[in-house]
């Protein structure tokens, strides 16, 4: 499985690095990249997207125009592109430097040095670039590292080869759905009378933040307590973590008691802050069972999960952003991470590839009428959304990169699933299914031992009438990031300006655009449990929206049509094929 994914990812990768290339190619320019074109794959015009860029280091851009509107950036990181790196001694150096004649190596020029003693190494760190810049005289640079050599006072030589430097930003705003804006960078030395930088709405400490939205203290046992500053409603025991013993295989969980993960060495501190967002890192060790018995029945031993988790807190929305980095030194078990509700309640909601469904929480049927023992745990696309079942005014949504599986545990807490870490592909020997689904083999590698993991997912506290379109939204905008190129032209062709298509309507949404033969095949779908209508926005690009089935056979003409009045039944999927100039 892994193995596919490898491979459609892989394949995924180069469709988009070839048309980036593509993109850049039609606007290819010495000078520095002046604007962005940024592609939102998403149905989300309402929730602000999530923008990544690099850009060389030096321009300090302070924010992003888009149309009349101007957002501000955030800086993360700066990137060197690594193009060679080497750790030698200092005899080999000297040999290699022998044969360095001139600035140039391969296809590129030395243009900057810089040595920096580190410890018993010294680092070289060689600034190359495809033109020549600047007078470095190779020559008396030579003899000087020559002279380093020999003093003797370095055992290694730590020698790197690196491109441009880049800063890497990001901006949040709102983006055309399924097609391409246009953004401007502007830096301060680009209006003689700047506008003032927005400030952070965020006051924060290691321990506790207070955003336009919410008021969160971190406890000392790792968890957070949420006061919502609207209703004014507070959440305990937010983010803890649940491990159980797992006798069970591949297919079906088997709990072994008794649950434990107990946090130590907890620390937390501050690792990013600005107008956009404010990050948290909390670091701790979790205590579980480092495995269970001979005879499956109990949990034994100690060990330790080194687990880190950041936590980012946006001004502009209230969704909170969380990722967690862990490495698993334990055997048969299942670890989740979880969130406790400040109500009861027995239905939830759970993204499916085409909608939304909504199912009880608890196991359906007598365990005694089954074969396999019914469990309240469900699968889920990007989302779980739970509803009180009380008058109370808040409901939570959890959301999620690639955790399929959840469960609402005693209708009392959200439990997402990090990590099932067992041993065999079938037993027969366990009450949650007395029955092999599979063949009995071992499966050591399912241990997942000393490997790390990196979790993406989302917490929402939001109003229970909330829409389902608006948390389909926030779903999107999470898992599927912005596609940004840097380019030095304005001379955006008109189309490219406009989504490609668009419904007035948000509850049909597009999961898909492909081309074929010339045409673009989009897949929509009503994601609600009624009928539903709505018009079509197009690109000035087409000329022409076909409903058709899946063999590619004409249903109906919408477009060109009196009217583009597209009518939808309950949770219908149509595949339509538009015609482009």
């Amino acid at each position: 499985m892994k193995t596919r994914f490898s491979w459609a990812e892989t394949i995924a990768q180069e469709i988009i690095t070839n048309s980036l290339n593509t993109i850049k190619a039609h606007h290819a320019s010495s000078t520095e990249p002046t604007e962005l074109l940024i592609f939102n794959p998403t149905n989300t015009q309402t929730i602000p997207a999530y923008i990544e860029f690099e850009l060389p280091i030096g321009k300090n851009p302070e924010y992003l125009e888009i149309g009349k509107k101007r957002f501000p950036t955030q800086e993360l990181d700066i990137t060197e592109n690594k193009y060679w790196e080497l750790e030698t001694g200092g005899t080999r150096l000297k040999t290699m430097l022998k044969l360095v004649q001139g600035r140039k190596v391969g296809d590129l020029y030395i243009n900057e040095v810089y040595i920096t003693p580190k410890g018993e190494t010294c680092e070289i760190k060689l600034i190359a670039h495809e033109e020549e810049k600047g007078d470095l005289n190779i020559s008396e640079l030579k003899q000087n590292l020559i002279r380093i050599i020999d003093s003797k006072q370095y055992e290694k030589f730590h020698v790197l080869i690196l491109g441009e430097t880049n800063q890497k930003l990001v901006a949040i705003a709102p983006l055309n759905p399924w097609g391409f804006t246009k953004a401007k960078i502007i830096s301060a030395t680009d209006d003689e009378f700047p506008p003032p930088r927005s400030q952070s709405q965020t006051t924060f400490s290691k321990n506790k933040i207070e955003t336009p939205f919410h008021i969160i203290t971190f406890k000392k046992n790792g968890t957070m307590t949420l006061i919502d500053k609207k209703t004014g409603k507070t959440l305990e025991n937010l983010h803890y973590f649940e491990d159980w013993g797992d006798r069970g295989d591949l297919y079906t969980f088997g709990k072994v008691g008794p649950e434990k993960a107990k946090p130590t060495k907890i620390k937390r501190k501050i690792t990013s802050q600005g107008p956009l967002f404010t990050e948290i890192e909390q670091t701790m060790h979790l205590e579980v069972f480092k495995e269970i018995t001979s005879d499956r029945a109990k949990r034994k031993g100690k060990t330790l999960i080194p687990i880190k988790t950041t936590f980012r807190f946006y001004t502009s929305h209230p969704r909170i952003d969380i990722k967690t980095t862990l490495t698993n030194n334990a055997k048969d078990h299942r670890l989740r991470i979880c969130f406790e509700m400040p109500f009861e309640t027995h239905t939830s909601i759970t993204e499916t590839h085409f909608g939304y469904i909504q199912r009880p929480t608890d196991p359906i049927g007598d365990p005694e009428k089954y074969p396999e023992k019914p469990s309240g745990i469900q699968p889920q696309k990007r989302f779980i959304r739970v509803n009180p079942s009380s008058d109370f005014p808040l409901a939570i949504t959890l959301f999620n990169k690639g955790l399929p599986e959840v469960e609402v545990v005693d209708g009392k807490y959200i439990a997402l699933t990090l990590l099932r870490a067992i041993g065999w592909m079938s037993r027969a020997d366990y009450p949650e299914r007395p029955e092999h689904a599979g063949p009995q083999l071992e499966t050591p590698g399912a241990q997942e031992l000393d490997k790390q993991y990196e979790y993406e997912y989302a917490l929402l506290i939001h109003p229970r009438t909330t829409p389902m379109h608006e948390i389909q939204d926030h779903a999107e905008a999470f898992a599927l990031r912005a596609i940004t190129t840097p380019y030095s032209t304005s001379g955006l062709p008109l189309p490219f300006r406009y989504p490609l298509i668009a419904f007035e309507n948000p509850n049909i949404r597009i999961t898909s655009l492909r081309r074929k033969h010339g045409h673009i095949i989009i897949t929509t779908y009503n994601s609600m449990t009624e009928s539903q209508e709505t018009r079509i926005i197009t690109n000035p690009l087409i000329t022409r929206i076909e409903a058709i089935n899946i063999h590619g056979a004409i249903k109906s003409t919408i477009l060109p049509s009196e009217t583009s009045l597209v009518k939808f039944a309950p949770h219908e999927i149509k595949l339509l094929r538009a015609k482009i100039k």
